[in-house]
């Protein structure tokens, strides 16, 4: 499958976030759509149950969560261990960017062609 970007439009993407009355924001991937028959998904915030926001369903993971960063980027976050993992990721491979960070808890953005290594040190739940 060749790789998506915003200029190539497909089912995976969403132009607006008028759909649960917030602010617009730029595309973002739908993990759902994306990965339905592989992952298992929930809400990031339990008010939002039931919406078809895609800004607002994550890839529910045991050590933390994977949801749209915007585009073809999605955002892990991970702790305790998982954070320390993440960092190494990071370190030896510059498609994974760290964007929050502690010694506790680590946020690395990277694009969904790339979800294996960050699904594996997050052990995101499967179907």
């Amino acid at each position: 499958m060749p790789s998506v970007t915003p200029e190539m439009p497909s089912a995976d993407f969403v132009s607006s976030h008028d759909c649960c009355g917030q602010v617009r924001r730029k595309d973002c991937i739908d993990v759902v759509k994306r990965f339905k028959r592989r992952y298992v998904f929930e809400y990031e915030d339990p008010h939002f149950a039931g919406s078809r926001c895609p800004w607002h369903r994550q890839i529910r993971c045991r050590h933390g969560f994977i949801a749209p960063a915007g585009g073809t980027k999605l955002h892990g976050y991970g702790t305790g261990a998982a954070a320390k993992k993440l960092v190494d990721l990071a370190k030896k491979d510059d498609r994974f960017v760290i964007t929050q960070g502690s010694s506790k808890e680590v946020g690395v953005n990277f694009d969904v062609e790339h979800i294996a290594p960050v699904a594996t040190i997050l052990k995101a739940k499967r179907r």
